[in-house]
């Protein structure tokens, strides 16, 4: 107590010298909806998913569900405005989506219904600057025409998913390279399954590095686990091809990986169906493997989405499996060297931010400086909507207005001496000195990095 009291006394005097000093920041906390296209009546505001967001944090992408055509539709948001992407020659409108978008929100990957059924897909690439849209096509032997986008590099030169093909009629893990000519032909490849003997074995990409240089994805091997995850790179410095990624858990997916492939953001289940979150550490880069993540305290699983460049935010949806329905489902985020964090209560109780009635359920994406994070969540109309929010990491900015000054002192100091929640600066789960200094290390460092 004797510690606690000479900080506190000392917060008091530190405000009123420094009440005049501002530091601008980039960014304060915001939330904000994404609503549906234009052309819908506001009746159908919802019904809009977020899957990606660009590196740089200013364009997501996703569906959007068109009323007057009764279909989901491939869109990307620049601020909260969606804007279609149009469907192209031999397009069934009937299903799309926008999947993964560029670093620099020019080049965005999805998936389009074709032909007249709508069970067959094809991926595309669409160029916002020019508006037009590619279709990137299948690998060889494909009956069912089917392939499907999931993932884009940051120069928006390859686009990783899946495609049926003569070897795998189910699905095979599939990269699709751009050329930077147009006149070229687009390159497309199978990455194959490691040491596949089942011809009912499938698999998919999931995630490939900013870098396009990884691609990670799940397969389902028909052997002694239901899913695997393998690891597919280029042929560098006599690396290259597909390789299984050792687990013993019985289901794994990959999900979501950094900028160079040292990290990928993942999901494991050991029967039945709780999963656990996990990211595992590229080996062939310096990486150790599995590190699973901890799970909310009154929840018992979680699925890890998506990460930022250095890995110190991941982020996904927390969930109850005896029990799971979406209105069970929490975004959450979890930060390195602090723990698992529900992003609304965040957003809610820390940053006092208006949601607008929205309930985060699960989030899908984040910036490469792990600060922007998009998901989906619902009204309360219960119409599914997705969102957009900037978290900034940085505790010298308490009030979360975008600069440090003695208001910040002033906000800490309150809410640390009644022990609020979000006092916790440093996400360790109790209100006491180790947030103090936490906080006044980044507050006299005049800002965060």
């Amino acid at each position: 107590m004797g510690v606690r009291f000479k900080k506190i006394a000392g917060m008091g005097l530190v405000s009123m010298a420094l009440a005049g000093a501002w530091t601008v920041l980039a960014e304060p906390a915001t939330f904000t909806r994404l609503d549906n296209v234009v052309s819908n009546p506001s009746l159908y505001s919802g019904y809009t998913y977020a899957n990606g967001v660009s590196a740089d944090g200013a364009v997501v992408v996703g569906r959007s569900y068109a009323y007057f055509s009764g279909a989901f539709v491939p869109v990307y948001w620049v601020g909260n405005t969606a804007i279609e992407i149009p469907t192209f020659p031999g397009n069934f409108a009937y299903d799309g989506s926008a999947a993964a978008v560029s670093g620099d929100g020019r080049y965005v990957a999805g998936s389009w219904t074709w032909g007249n059924s709508p069970y067959n897909l094809e991926a595309f690439r669409y160029d916002t600057l020019t508006g037009v849209i590619q279709p990137l096509g299948d690998l060889p032997g494909n009956e069912q025409f089917m392939s499907s986008a999931a993932a884009i590099d940051r120069a928006g030169r390859r686009i990783a998913g899946r495609s049926a093909s003569t070897g795998l009629p189910n699905g095979e893990p599939a990269l699709w390279e751009i050329p930077s000519n147009s006149m070229q032909p687009i390159i497309r490849r199978g990455l194959g399954i490691p040491g596949n003997t089942y011809s009912s074995s499938e698999g998919r990409s999931s995630s490939i590095s900013g870098s396009g240089r990884w691609v990670f994805g799940t397969f389902s091997p028909g052997g002694v686990n239901s899913q695997d995850v393998f690891a597919w790179t280029d042929s560098v410095q006599g690396e290259g091809g597909s390789t299984l990624v050792p687990s013993p858990w019985y289901v794994n997916r990959a999900n979501g990986t950094n900028h160079d492939g040292g990290i990928v953001a993942c999901s494991l289940q050991q029967g039945g169906y709780v999963s656990t979150p996990a990211i595992w550490h590229n080996p062939a880069m310096g990486g150790t493997g599995f590190e699973l993540l901890p799970v909310l305290p009154d929840q018992n699983s979680a699925d890890a989405n998506a990460a930022s460049d250095d890995g110190s935010v991941v982020v996904g949806r927390g969930f109850n499996a005896e029990f799971w329905g979406i209105y069970d489902e929490r975004a959450v985020m979890w930060r390195e060297g602090v723990g698992i964090v529900a992003i609304q209560d965040l957003l809610r109780d820390f940053y006092l931010a208006d949601l607008g009635g929205v309930t985060l359920q699960a989030a899908t994406g984040v910036s490469a400086d792990g600060q922007t994070i998009v998901g989906i969540g619902y009204r309360a109309d219960f119409q599914p909507t997705a969102w957009k929010a900037f978290i900034p990491n940085c505790p010298a900015d308490f009030n979360g207005d975008g600069g440090v000054d003695g208001q910040d002192v002033e906000a800490f100091h309150s809410a640390w001496e009644t022990s609020v929640p979000y006092a916790d600066v440093n996400f360790d789960g109790g209100v006491d000195g180790g947030d103090v200094e936490v906080f006044f290390t980044a507050w006299e460092a005049g800002g965060c990095s």
